[in-house]
């Protein structure tokens, strides 16, 4: 009788210690296949991040609108929007708004008034007025730190002089006492849901809207820089068309300056997007310093 017991026992540990066994092996396998699969998404991922780089690059040599290219199993689709802003179509109507990428805080955007690419430039957008748009449609209102403020700078000529006319505007009328800058949601600016059609397509969502009013006619250049933000804002700048010179058939556009190249790169199950914001001719952040400075610049 002892020995069957024995027997018995013999057995049930035998079972215990496959089961064991078999558990950890299965454990083993799931956890080998789990990171054979991550591994292979993290190469397919990074695979197709630098086929959609590659795309970008292509595009910039010159190749067209909708290159497609296949290359170490991944194939990269590419898209080049052209020239933006386009241009006004009819008579009296105003061109489309140029929109930057999202403008991180101190940062600056830069917008061609005049065309950048004659020598000397000649005189482009001739109105009196520009809509200046900034800001998240959906922002935290409760939050100062994060409402953003805007100071431009806009170049003209003067005969034969270069001039700057300055604004400073903010969406948080509680700073407007500390630090001298107009209540954006005062006179011609308001602040809430903004949506019109930019360079980067239809229904566009901003917080602010302000229109700079008495403005020269030869003017050369906007400059932007975002101020009071944490997290990167919206920005684009927008034409009117308050007077129409038959002198000057595209006064009532931006010239156009700028170029949106999409490339998406794909690689087995998983695709990356890369979009590159290419504006020619910017002028380097210290010249909003170094022009206007009261004495002479040297080296």
């Amino acid at each position: 009788m002892k020995i069957h017991q024995t027997q018995g026992q013999t057995i049930l540990i035998l079972l215990l210690v496959m089961s064991v066994a078999l558990a950890l092996g299965v454990s083993i396998i799931q956890r080998s296949l789990t990171d054979v699969a991550t591994s292979t998404k993290v190469e397919q991922s990074t695979r197709a991040f630098y086929t959609a780089e590659a795309g970008i690059e292509r595009a910039l040599t010159g190749d067209s609108t909708g290159v497609t290219f296949s290359d170490n199993n991944s194939q990269a689709i590419v898209f080049d929007s052209g020239l933006l802003p386009a241009q006004s179509t009819q008579e009296g109507q105003a061109g489309q708004a140029l929109e930057y990428p999202p403008v991180s805080k101190e940062d600056i955007a830069q917008v061609w008034l005049a065309n950048p690419s004659t020598n000397p430039m000649a005189p482009h957008y001739r109105q009196s007025s520009l809509d200046i748009y900034w800001g998240e449609q959906n922002i935290n209102t409760t939050d100062s730190d994060n409402m953003p403020a805007i100071a431009i700078v806009l170049i003209y000529e003067d005969q034969g002089e270069y001039k700057a006319s300055r604004f400073y505007l903010d969406s948080d009328f509680r700073r407007i006492e500390s630090n001298g800058f107009r209540d954006a949601t005062i006179g011609s600016g308001s602040c809430g849901n903004i949506s019109i059609e930019t360079s980067m397509g239809p229904g566009r969502r901003f917080y602010c809207k302000y229109t700079l009013t008495d403005l020269p006619l030869s003017m050369i250049l906007l400059r932007a820089r975002m101020l009071y933000n944490k997290s990167n804002q919206p920005f684009a700048v927008g034409p009117k068309c308050v007077n129409d010179d038959p002198d000057y058939p595209n006064d009532c556009s931006l010239p156009p300056q700028a170029r949106v190249i999409t490339s998406i790169g794909v690689s087995g199950e998983t695709e990356r997007r890369v979009q590159l914001f290419k504006l020619d001719k910017v002028v380097p952040p210290y010249f909003d310093y170094a022009i206007f400075s009261a004495g002479e610049i040297s080296k």
